[in-house]
C-alpha cells in the first residue's frame, strides 16, 4: 500500500517539500506561462524575476494549466491525493478530474478553493492524516472538512492580469489604481471577493491580524506568500508573532503562476 500527494504549481512548493516524509511520495505538476511565445515552466528552476521582466516588456502573456495526462502519469501510488488551485480560477481541477480511470489506483481530487498557502496547508493536513494511518475514506472526509475552514486574504499593487483574465472587476481595479488605495480581497467559496479598502499597507495588515484573532478554528500554521518585496510580509509576520497567534509562520516567495497573477509587491495570507 502506497500513498502520494500531487499538487499543481499554484502551491508555490518545491518538489522536495516532503523530503522528511519518505513514506509519502510527492509531485508538483507545473503550469506553463507563455510570454510572447517563450514558455516559462513553473517548476523548481523557474526564474520568476526573468518572467516578470519579460511580461513588462512583452505584448502577450497567458498561462496553461496541467493536462489530464500529466495528472494521470503522476498518480502512481495505491492512494493518490491531488490538490489544485480553485476550480473557479483555473482549469487545473477539471484536468485532474478528467484523467482516465485506473481501477488499480484510488485517486481523490481536492479543489482547494484557494491558491498558494491554501494548497500547502491541505498538503500538511493530508500528511498528518496519512501518517495517522486513517482509512482512505475517512481521510477524504476529514480533508474536505479541513479545507472548508481555511481562510485566504490577499492584497495587490497591480491588477493587470487578474483583469485581463476576467478574475476581477475591471472598474474596481481602475478605481483602486487611480485612487492609490489598498484593496484587501478574500477567497469566497473559491472565488474572489472584495473585503475592505485602506490607504496604507500598514492598515491592511493590521486588519488581517484582527480577522485572524476573531477566527476560533484557525490552523496552527500561517502561510504568507509574497512576490519580490518581502517587507510587507515581514511586517505582518512580526505582528502575528507578537500576538502569538500561530505555532508556525512561513514566508514563501511566489513561484511562476502566483507571480504571474499577483505581480510585484503582492501579499497572500492563508490560515
Amino acid at each position: 500500500m502506497s500513498y502520494k500527494i500531487i499538487v499543481d504549481s499554484a502551491c508555490d512548493l518545491r518538489s522536495d517539500y516532503l523530503k522528511d516524509h519518505p513514506n509519502i511520495a510527492f509531485s508538483v505538476i507545473p503550469f506553463v506561462i507563455n510570454v510572447d511565445g517563450v514558455d516559462f515552466v513553473d517548476d523548481d528552476n523557474i526564474d520568476y524575476k526573468k518572467m516578470l521582466e519579460a511580461m513588462d516588456k512583452g505584448k502577450t502573456s497567458n498561462s496553461s494549466c496541467p493536462s489530464p495526462l500529466s495528472y494521470e502519469e503522476a498518480s502512481t501510488a495505491t492512494y493518490n491525493f491531488i490538490v489544485t488551485i480553485s476550480s473557479k480560477l483555473s482549469g487545473s481541477y477539471q484536468s485532474a478530474t478528467t484523467q482516465k480511470v485506473n481501477n488499480d489506483k484510488h485517486v481523490f481530487v481536492i479543489d482547494s478553493k484557494g491558491t498558494a498557502g491554501t494548497e500547502e496547508l491541505i498538503v500538511d493536513e493530508l500528511v498528518k492524516l496519512i501518517e495517522a494511518k486513517l482509512p482512505y475514506e475517512e481521510i477524504k472526509t476529514k480533508i474536505i472538512a479541513f479545507r472548508d475552514k481555511l481562510s485566504l486574504h490577499f492584497t495587490l499593487t497591480k491588477y493587470d492580469n487578474l483583469v485581463k483574465k476576467g478574475r476581477i472587476n475591471r472598474i474596481l481595479a481602475k478605481i483602486v489604481s487611480l485612487a492609490r488605495i489598498k484593496t484587501l480581497c478574500k477567497a469566497d467559496d473559491g472565488d474572489i471577493a472584495q473585503d475592505k479598502t485602506f490607504l496604507t499597507f500598514n492598515q491592511t495588515i493590521k486588519y488581517i491580524v484582527s480577522q485572524i484573532q476573531k477566527k476560533e478554528d484557525r490552523t496552527n500554521k500561517c502561510v504568507i506568500s509574497y512576490c519580490g518585496d518581502d517587507s510587507i510580509a515581514k511586517s505582518l509576520e512580526t505582528l502575528l508573532k507578537e500576538q502569538k497567534l500561530f505555532e508556525k509562520i512561513v514566508l514563501r516567495q511566489t513561484k511562476g503562476l502566483c507571480s504571474f497573477y499577483a505581480l510585484e509587491k503582492s501579499l497572500i495570507v492563508v490560515y
